[in-house]
């Protein structure tokens, strides 16, 4: 280039003699020699460009003659290294794979040692790819592969172990995964595949003993400290988890700063929200570039300020202005504490500094503040702005806003043409979201009809795939929402034919016979989880049925670990936590009733042959005496629950805004606009306390009497009115009729909310 001429490029193929120049040329360096008798990469020199046409006619000729000559000397086929890497790794069609490992394995050569260029020193042997035979079982391929270890066995002992595990051979899985740690014990991947495998199984305690181990072959790695914090988390450690932290107190920040924000919001999880705080804000100070830690520290602050949760993202804006989610975390905030006109403020600052491939994101947050108040003009004029500078792959998505934001002011007309248009619009895998959302408008509108036939119509559409489960889905709900239980079980009963691994599909189904049949939903509640243990959604429908006190299976200690498990296993789902707040006043109206005198008393002076008419003369004598103070109870779980400090409480409003729900028919029938989680926590607890009243906690308090005295719980015969933590939802879930337009579309629409 400093003489004015442009650098060529030469592929020279490494041969036993090395690349032979044509006459005249100076030779390049020596490349790597052949060895092993299997292809190795093809090597790359960068060389002077030739003077002439002709002079690069003859090395041209010169080299394709060499590379003839080198092909023909070669002891064994040609075969191209992207398709030994294949074969590697058992990839590929099976009658061609065959064929070509059988070449591999007739060419395949003792191991040398390749002597250095410069210094003549030996380097490592050169090891041939591992080939097993797919065809093999499980066990005798890991042991071929431990038989005779390769460079890349390790690898394919992951992959191995990756292939027990799904057939469910547990033993082979552990092995296999033991082979690759001991043959790559320094490869943090090695470890974090182990980690995944034990986590599958559900061993938390091997899951710490590996991260452990693995710590000390590569300290400080930051995936692995996350997932040690995490699990001792789970496992209740907390000591643990602080004594991890600890030791990264000399560790570079720059590296480990992820691994402290997780310790922050774990301190958060605790009920320790001044602690998490201060973390964040000398994070904060040690790293002012980082906008995720700005948009941590005011998810955490927002919980007892907006304003202060603002002032820390308008900090992290200034430090990092190309920084998009810091920019929607002041929008959020900007809306919760000064109102739509500041959002609109801070929306141009946002546009002048991200990235233009993001604008019509912002102008769709914007959308959605100015619907929230009811201001169609603001509304209309950001969904144009946001479709004027989208991409045509997502501009279906602002049609389908739009339309939900027409339905809300009353023009149905709109919706349909905005609706029809998203679906001309989306691509074929996202044109199930556009029909369910058309099914979901003539529901509201009254028309049940009009969204069966679409729905029966569906499979013959070629332009959408109907065998989406969130189509089956949505038909499920329709049937139920409009009181034809018995077309609700068979359509859910043809989606679990169709999607039998789908934990929205069971919990559906759950609740079709949590209505009709609860002995029956008790047992699809054991089968769902059997399929698919790590859905949240089934768990929490099973925490449902335990908690229905007209119900043979009332427990409230089952339903307390089903919800632990639905808040661990899907914590976007919103009615875990609001199920988790039913249990924690139920648990404190249980307390009282078991501590009563009169209970006390009951339970040592009953003869162990009382019969049935004893124990119902019993049951309502102790209700009557207990069911005031029960009152008196409800009372002061409304005024002190939330005022308490690091109670369950507390920590369960942690743990919801740390996870942010996103979806849930309970969680949108209770949420508002913009509201935060303490708010959202504030109205259930106020509608639980309103609707156990009267006959509500009678049937409470006379299934914990019962439960406590051994006495038959409930009859599955009238447990209606409690699929859902709110009465009326319960009530009304059925009949649509019953409810105005902002509710029907709660209800509609709880179940999937769409998100850009």
């Amino acid at each position: 280039e400093k003489r004015g001429r442009p650098v060529g490029m030469v592929h020279v193929l490494p041969s036993a003699g090395g690349f032979r120049p044509p006459p005249g040329l100076d030779p390049p360096e020596q490349v790597a020699h052949w060895e092993t008798g299997v292809w190795q990469p093809w090597e790359t020199r960068w060389c002077p460009p030739l003077q002439s046409p002709a002079i690069m006619q003859a090395h041209s000729h010169h080299y394709m003659q060499q590379r003839t000559e080198v092909f023909r000397s070669l002891p064994f086929p040609l075969l191209h290294p992207a398709r030994l890497e294949k074969i590697a790794r058992c990839e590929g069609s099976p009658a061609s794979t065959g064929r070509d490992r059988q070449t591999v394995r007739q060419v395949q050569h003792p191991v040398h040692v390749v002597p250095d260029s410069k210094d003549n020193t030996p380097r490592p042997p050169l090891l041939a790819p591992a080939v097993v035979s797919e065809d093999l079982p499980l066990g005798q391929r890991l042991e071929a592969l431990t038989r005779a270890p390769a460079e890349d066995t390790w690898k394919m002992c992951t992959e191995l172990s990756d292939a027990a595990r799904k057939a469910g051979d547990i033993q082979v899985a552990q092995a296999a995964i033991r082979a690759a740690t001991k043959l790559k014990g320094d490869s943090p991947q090695v470890w974090l595949e182990a980690f995944k495998l034990h986590e599958e199984f559900g061993d938390l305690d091997g899951c710490t003993r590996i991260c452990r181990s693995a710590l000390k072959r590569c300290p400080n790695h930051e995936g692995l400290l996350l997932r040690l914090v995490k699990t001792l988390e789970r496992v209740g450690d907390v000591d643990g988890v602080r004594s991890v932290l600890s030791t990264l107190q000399h560790a570079p920040v720059e590296r480990t700063w992820k691994v402290l924000v997780e310790g922050a919001c774990f301190e958060g999880r605790q009920g320790n929200l001044e602690v998490a705080k201060s973390m964040l804000r000398a994070l904060l100070d040690l790293l002012p570039a980082q906008g995720q830690i700005y948009c941590e520290a005011a998810r955490w602050e927002s919980q007892d300020s907006s304003e202060q949760a603002l002032l820390i993202a308008l900090r992290g804006a200034q430090a990092c202005p190309k920084y998009a989610p810091v920019w929607q975390v002041v929008l959020r905030e900007a809306e919760r504490s000064r109102g739509v006109t500041a959002v609109g403020m801070f929306l141009d600052q946002a546009l002048e500094n991200v990235t233009s491939e993001l604008f019509w994101k912002f102008h769709f947050e914007m959308a959605g503040a100015f619907l929230r108040t009811n201001n169609a003009h603001g509304c209309r004029k950001h969904l144009a702005a946001a479709a004027a500078c989208c991409g045509s792959t997502v501009q279906w998505k602002v049609w389908l806003q739009a339309g939900r934001m027409e339905y809300s002011l009353g023009c149905e007309q709109a919706c349909r043409m905005l609706l029809q248009r998203a679906m001309q619009e989306a691509p074929g895998r996202m044109k199930p979201s556009v029909l369910l959302e058309q099914c979901r408008l003539e529901e509201i509108c009254g028309n049940i009809d009009s969204a069966r036939e679409m729905f029966a119509a569906a499979p013959s559409r070629p332009d959408c795939d109907s065998s989406e489960w969130k189509v089956h889905l949505e038909h499920v709900l329709l049937e139920i929402r409009s009181g034809t239980v018995a077309n609700a079980r068979k359509v859910a009963d043809k989606a679990l034919e169709d999607h039998p691994a789908t934990g929205r599909i069971w919990a559906a189904k759950i609740l079709v016979d949590h209505i009709a049949n609860v002995a029956e939903a008790r047992r699809n509640f054991v089968r769902g989880v059997s399929e698919v243990p790590k859905s949240g959604e089934i768990w929490c429908e099973g925490a449902r049925l335990y908690m229905n006190p007209a119900s043979k299976g009332f427990n409230l200690v089952e339903a307390r670990r089903a919800l632990e498990f639905a808040i661990h296993l899907t914590p976007q789902y919103g009615d875990s936590f609001l199920e988790m707040l039913r249990l924690l006043l139920l648990e404190r109206l249980c307390e009282y009733v078991k501590s009563h005198p009169a209970v006390v008393a009951s339970r040592g002076a009953r003869p162990a042959s009382a019969g049935q008419a004893q124990l119902r003369s019993e049951l309502q004598y102790l209700l009557r005496a207990t069911v005031h103070g029960c009152s008196e109870v409800l009372s002061e779980f409304q005024e002190e629950m939330i005022a308490v400090e690091g109670s369950d409480y507390a920590a369960l409003e942690a743990v919801c805004s740390t996870a942010e729900p996103n979806y849930g028919l309970l969680w949108y029938w209770i949420k508002r606009s913009s509201w935060t989680v303490r708010q959202i926590f504030e109205q259930m607890v106020n509608v639980l306390v309103q609707e156990t009243q009267g006959e509500v906690l009678e049937k409470y308090v006379l299934a914990m009497l019962a439960r406590e005295l051994g006495a038959p719980v409930g009859d599955d015969m009238s447990a209606t009115g409690f699929y859902f933590g709110a009465g009326r939802l319960s009530r009304s879930f059925q009949n649509l009729g019953s409810l105005d337009r902002v509710e029907r579309m709660r209800v509609v629409f709880g179940a999937e909310v769409l998100y850009v």
